[in-house]
């Protein structure tokens, strides 16, 4: 029978192993990404930024196998999340949890 610790770092390495494969499925869709956050099935990653005034953003959901690119134009200016969440094309798709991660990374490494 295993112990409590041996089952967290079984969790873990799925964890691991899990972040590499969706890593690489975004890694087809922009050259330039960096993970941000994992909320549940949600893996949040931020990518291009083709212009000054727009971020694009990747959410893969491994529980249904879909990624969702969601460009940000932002206008160089920071606006609440709630507005954020009804503005944003894609954002109804992902969970508030990602949506929120998306929002922090904008105002704290973007802007």
């Amino acid at each position: 029978m295993k112990t409590f610790f041996q089952l967290r770092e079984d969790l873990q390495q799925l964890d691991e192993a899990e972040d590499k494969e969706v890593t690489k499925k975004i890694a087809k869709r922009a050259d330039d990404h960096y993970h941000i956050a994992t909320h549940g099935h949600e893996h949040v990653y931020g990518g291009d930024q083709p212009d000054r005034e727009t971020q694009v953003y990747h959410v893969h959901n491994t529980k249904t196998g879909k990624t969702h690119d969601i460009p940000v134009e932002h206008g160089g200016e920071e606006y609440p999340h709630s507005d954020m969440r009804k503005e944003v094309s894609g954002m109804s798709k992902i969970s508030t949890a990602a949506s929120k991660s998306i929002h922090k990374d904008l105002h704290h490494n973007v802007l």
